[in-house]
């Protein structure tokens, strides 16, 4: 019941998912803002169950694991032309910041501090996610 459970709620990151792949840019900024940080009822399960997901069964973690995966590669592939050579390190790192920063901006107690992870971070990954030249 809980592995159903969590596979359901890991199907709540879709949106972000599908906006990864058409508007990168976007997606992190809206991933690492004030209105994610603050609608902890529609947060994104990765996020919100790391911790708890770590103490859980190994069938538990792969569900997770799984999906973690699939953000990777998904990320990976949207990655600046620049970034290419380290492409793979470059997704987990984003993703990473991701969660981070949002755990960090709810856990402070400073409103500043978290305004600052958040727009800190999300300035980073606009860089790294920036929009690859067109070909014509």
């Amino acid at each position: 019941m809980i592995c159903e459970a969590l596979s359901e709620a890991l199907r709540d990151i879709g949106p972000w998912k599908a906006a990864i792949a058409t508007d990168p840019q976007q997606a992190m900024l809206g991933y690492v803002s004030e209105r994610h940080r603050d609608n902890i009822s529609a947060c994104c399960p990765i996020a919100a169950l790391v911790n708890d997901v770590s103490r859980g069964t190994v069938q538990t973690r792969e569900i997770y694991t799984g999906q973690v995966r699939r953000v990777f590669d998904l990320l990976e592939k949207s990655i600046a032309k620049e970034h290419h050579s380290d492409r793979r390190p470059q997704a987990m790192l984003a993703f990473s910041a991701c969660v981070g920063a949002i755990a960090l901006s709810r856990a402070v107690s400073d409103p500043e501090l978290s305004k600052q992870i958040l727009d800190g971070v999300a300035r980073q990954l606009v860089e790294l996610f920036e929009p690859r030249p067109k070909i014509k």
